[in-house]
């Protein structure tokens, strides 16, 4: 997560702080960092050579340092009080960013320390402080008084730099670890919006919409932002009301709007945003049926919010049904998978025999769709069928997504099978095929450890199958706890996912739980 520009204190000390300063090598474990003995033996002459040393012994004390990595996260609080007063001195400063690089984010140990650096009167301090707490993420959570007291000292009103750069920062630092307790940030966290860094307008949306069921009032406020007739790019705030699910469904029609004359970018935040407001309202239907008639792709997305409404939105069947008969599959497909879900297989029997045939005759991806919508409805047998019929006729994500499902069935022996034996390029099989070579062979760590795959496709691609495979491949490699914010995505997206009307998801849920109480019952 590069976060650039978010913490300038002075031109030179922004080109350093923003080096790099992202989760690659994130280790958030709640564990001693390093042993007493090593803090003493190995951590403790380096830091005094750092602090009292001539040039040369410091610039081995930070290599060694570096060299350390998530070993040396003890001397983190020792880093972020060096640079007092060094805004403008460039060797040391860098010095302090690649060790602090190397080292990574803070343990809850290292927490109380960083925060009590909160109240420095440097302000570089101060910005690497925050900074820290900001890449601990959910772990900090102590931090969130002080840095909520420290955000209501600095004037919203103030047009010093130093000023400007704290309050965001204090702002993403707070969105990161508990935006729940954190109101004072949100005026922030909607300014944030508009930001041309995306990292920082992810951040700030996913805030916004996990603070909307206590703060009912964003809604109206997300919803003010798309009717202004100011010339913006909507999709910051289009995104937040996606993360604020089914609350939001109100401005739906308002997002169909934007979403027609937006980038192709904003066009898919839009779709994926309307499909977690959950199914079509019975509100909903009459706007639903009138934009059906108009040409489009849009009618994909109307047709997947109807299916999602299942029964309840049993009076657009006919218009659905009438739709099987359009010659363009992209709209047939997705027409009867929509009638399935509405009707069930006895009201939607032309429906399943499109999806049949095209399945029998070697359309991969309708035997996943059909194959996913019978796991939802719990048909497990059948689910299989399709998934393995696929899997052997090449359909990839056939395989992943069965392999997958039995890896959430604890069925790893099938699982590695068809992770192994999927195709070559899915970042997911790379994943998997990381995690066995870990177990088999933990030397060869290093070979796996840059496999290019980050928690930012949980974030946005609203995949919470994949969270669930990055959290255990992060834990494989890393031997951490690199999969907490892996692990906490999940269960915020299966949720959304869930109640917008996704049954497949809710049956994740209850698998997942259900191995959860036999872990507790078997402890």
């Amino acid at each position: 997560m590069s976060l650039k520009n978010t913490l300038t204190i002075t031109a030179f000390s922004l080109a350093l702080l923003t080096i790099g300063l992202s989760r690659v090598e994130a280790d958030n474990k709640d564990q001693p960092s390093n042993t007493k003995d090593t803090y003493k033996n190995e951590i403790l002459p380096l830091l005094d050579h750092i602090k009292n040393g001539n040039d040369r012994e410091r610039s081995n004390a930070f290599k060694k340092l570096e060299q350390l990595g998530p070993d040396a996260k003890t001397a983190i609080p020792f880093l972020i009080s060096l640079s007092k007063k060094r805004d403008e001195d460039f060797t040391i400063m860098k010095d302090i960013s690649e060790a602090l690089l190397k080292i990574g984010p803070p343990t809850t140990n290292e927490i109380p320390d960083i925060v009590k650096l909160l109240n420095d009167d440097d302000s570089l301090v101060k910005a690497l402080s925050v900074r820290m707490l900001l890449d601990a993420g959910s772990i900090a959570k102590d931090s969130v008084p002080a840095l909520v007291k420290m955000l209501i000292k600095i004037n919203p009103s103030s047009n010093n730099d130093i000023d400007i750069a704290m309050r965001k920062n204090i702002a993403l630092a707070l969105a990161e670890i508990d935006p729940s307790k954190a109101r004072e940030a949100i005026p922030i966290w909607l300014e944030l919006l508009y930001e041309s860094d995306w990292d920082v307008v992810r951040i700030a949306a996913r805030a916004l919409g996990n603070t909307a069921e206590s703060n009912p009032q964003l809604i109206s406020s997300l919803t003010g932002l798309l009717r202004s007739k100011e010339k913006k790019d909507y999709k910051g705030v289009i995104f937040a009301l996606g993360e604020a699910g089914t609350k939001a469904k109100g401005a739906r029609k308002d997002v169909f709007r934007v979403m027609e004359s937006g980038s192709y970018f904003t066009q898919n935040i839009s779709w994926t945003a309307a499909g977690l407001m959950g199914g079509a309202s019975k509100e909903e239907i009459p706007f639903f049926m009138e934009e059906l008639k108009k040409p489009g792709i849009n009618n994909v997305l109307i047709l997947n919010l109807l299916g999602k409404s299942g029964p309840d939105a049993i009076e657009t069947l006919p218009t659905v049904l009438s739709m099987l008969e359009d010659k363009n599959d992209e709209i047939r497909f997705p027409a009867a998978l929509a009638a399935l879900k509405i009707g069930g297989e006895k009201k939607a029997k032309n429906a399943m025999k499109i999806l049949r045939k095209a399945c029998e005759g070697g359309k991969g991806e309708i035997c996943v769709s059909l194959a996913w919508w019978y796991f939802g409805e719990g048909n497990d047998a059948e689910a299989n069928k399709l998934y393995r019929k696929a899997c052997d006729a090449g359909s990839c994500n056939a395989c992943v997504e069965f392999a997958v499902i039995e890896q959430w069935r604890d069925n790893y022996t099938s699982s590695s099978d068809l992770f192994l034996n999927s195709c070559k390029d899915h970042p997911l099989r790379l994943l998997k095929i990381a995690a066995v070579i870990m177990e088999k062979d933990p030397q060869s760590a290093e070979m796996v450890r840059n496999i290019n795959m980050s928690e930012e496709r949980c974030t946005d691609s609203f995949l919470p199958e994949y969270c669930l495979v990055v959290s255990d491949w992060y834990y494989a490699v890393y031997n951490d706890a690199k999969s907490i914010k892996c692990d906490e995505l999940t269960k915020e997206n299966l949720k959304k996912q869930c109640d917008s009307g996704e049954k497949p998801y809710c049956r994740i849920i209850s698998i997942l739980q259900e191995k959860q109480d036999l872990n507790k019952k078997a402890k």
